[in-house]
């Protein structure tokens, strides 16, 4: 398996990806929840401070930071409610759209009362919804969006008809003397870095996870399921690989085929669990008895196929009886008695006169294992 880049975080919390739509929400929620706040904290620290009258009107401070007030507060109340929904009905698909809904049309509402700071609120709703259609499903996502743009055209065309009041946040220039006031920077450069790297930090730990997810899934698709040996469409592909190379550079390559003696018969008289056990236990067995370069792999039902690189024929054979030893150690305890099973294995090498392909290589193995059978079972043989 792959080593998992995954973060402490990641392992306590789980992937965003495999939340409930509740707790996705709840993430949502507390991204414009928590840029929004801290905007208007520092907006009314450089007013409280005097910072800001020349250009931002007493009556104009009061709306935003009572709106601003108000939409916090309102999203502190979908995330007291998602608190207690997630116990009930962690995958509300009701809470997932008023969540998404109240975000999208708060948003357009902020950036058409705050005016100037319309650019921050288009990244922070960007960055939701770039982050809504990664965790949600598509429809509530590009619903939310659609939301967002009504409300904001809405309001926009019904300023210019004159039927709404739109009066910019500043009442005047936001540079004072050539330069912009220190509030204006610190508030709007605190809300663009912290809405920026809120979404970075969260798009790059998604990205993280779907690249684990990834080699997981490459990785079980490697795998069988039961023993944890390397596949038979895997095997293929190494196979295929190594014989390229053992040809092209003149290099020994073996291939040893293994089938164990009378499995059949213990899956009739005392079940396919007890037949399964042996697979895992021989599969073990094979993998503590081979070096790091070679390959085991399930090659079909109770047949078991190890490649060898850099192995000549003495080196196959003597590798091939000890696993055989092994295998035929092997113990199982079934109402009170003790059974065992043997192995016979076939042997094939190349550089071979007889051996072109891969699959000479495997009808060679196949060939040898077959005159081990005939020839009585719980034995290794060669042909040469």
């Amino acid at each position: 398996m792959p080593h998992s880049t995954r973060t402490p975080f990641a392992r306590r919390f789980g992937s965003p990806l495999e939340w409930c739509n509740v707790d996705k929400a709840l993430l949502i929620a507390a991204l414009p929840m928590c840029a929004l706040a801290s905007n208007i904290f520092i907006t009314s620290l450089m007013i409280s401070r005097g910072e800001a009258s020349s250009a931002l009107s007493p009556h104009a401070a009061r709306v935003i930071i009572e709106w601003g007030l108000g939409v916090v507060a309102g999203y502190g109340l979908i995330i007291g409610l998602g608190t207690f929904i997630r116990r009930r009905i962690p995958h509300s698909i009701l809470f997932m759209h008023v969540t998404l809904q109240y975000s999208a049309i708060t948003g357009a509402l902020t950036g058409y009362i705050i005016g100037p700071f319309s650019s921050v609120i288009w990244l922070a709703m960007i960055g939701v919804f770039v982050l809504g259609l990664i965790l949600f499903e598509r429809l509530p996502a590009l619903l939310s969006v659609l939301s967002f743009m009504f409300v904001l055209g809405a309001t926009t065309a019904a300023s210019g008809m004159g039927l709404l009041p739109h009066r910019s946040f500043l009442d005047a220039s936001v540079t004072h003397q050539g330069s912009p006031p220190t509030w204006w920077l610190l508030s709007t450069g605190f809300m663009i870095a912290a809405i920026t790297g809120l979404i970075l930090v969260l798009l790059c730990y998604v990205v993280s996870s779907w690249r684990d997810r990834e080699a997981k899934i490459v990785a079980l698709s490697n795998v069988d399921g039961l023993t944890g040996l390397v596949n038979r469409r895997h095997l293929m592909e190494l196979l295929d690989a190594e014989f390229s190379r053992a040809y092209r550079y003149r290099r020994s390559l073996a291939c040893m085929m293994i089938d164990l003696d009378g499995f059949k018969e213990v899956n009739d008289h005392f079940g396919h669990r007890i037949g399964d056990e042996f697979l895992v236990s021989v599969a073990t067995v094979l993998m503590r008895s081979v070096r790091n370069t070679d390959t085991v792999a399930r090659y079909g039902g109770d047949e078991l196929l190890i490649l060898l690189p850099e192995t000549d024929q003495a080196g196959a054979f003597r590798l091939a009886e000890r696993c055989r030893h092994h295998i035929g150690e092997i113990r199982a305890s079934v109402r009170t008695v003790s059974i065992s099973i043997t192995a016979s294995i076939g042997v094939a090498v190349y550089p071979h006169v007889s051996v072109h392909t891969v699959n000479d290589l495997l009808d060679r193995a196949d060939g040898a294992l077959y005159r081990a059978k005939r020839a009585g079972r719980n034995q290794t043989m060669y042909l040469g």
